[in-house]
């Protein structure tokens, strides 16, 4: 069995990436059938967050590189198509992100907190992953924690 022999079944995720120097990438993430977390197949949100440093991603013309999650600023892909979440009660808040340079992104994050602590900068300070999840009415964006300057709810 040679190495090119040995496969491991993934799902490929359309998806864009902004670049730390601006470069914006298109080209498919590789996501496991079934997450880690529950018995549905992996998310963007689950895969952009593990810690191993480095990802595949294989442009549209089916060219691969190997992307630095660390240089990655922004990514955006499509709304999953269905959401069994919805029966969860969370708190959605309505936010706007400014990243560093400027770049500004509005949308609504869950906030996962005791309602004890439901307040944004709780959130904020408790929030373990390398990526903040911000839904929209089109899509999904995923911000690089390192990359944001300041947050402020919308009214």
């Amino acid at each position: 069995m040679s190495p090119t022999d040995y496969k491991i079944e993934k799902l490929r995720c359309p998806v864009m990436l902004e670049m730390s120097d601006g470069e914006q990438l298109r080209g498919d993430i590789f996501l496991r059938p079934v997450s880690r977390f529950r018995p549905e197949p992996q998310t963007p949100v689950e895969f952009l967050n593990e810690p191993d440093a480095y990802f595949a991603l294989v442009s549209p013309n089916g060219v691969g590189l190997m992307i630095s999650k660390e240089n990655v600023l922004r990514v955006e892909t499509d709304l999953p198509a269905e959401d069994d979440s919805v029966d969860v009660p969370r708190l959605g808040l309505e936010i706007e992100i400014t990243l560093n340079g400027g770049a500004i992104c509005h949308g609504t994050i869950f906030l996962d907190t005791p309602a004890e602590r439901g307040r944004l900068i709780d959130f904020m300070n408790g929030y373990q992953g390398r990526f903040l999840v911000v839904y929209d009415t089109t899509k999904v964006t995923l911000l690089n924690r390192r990359a944001v300057a300041h947050v402020r709810e919308r009214r």
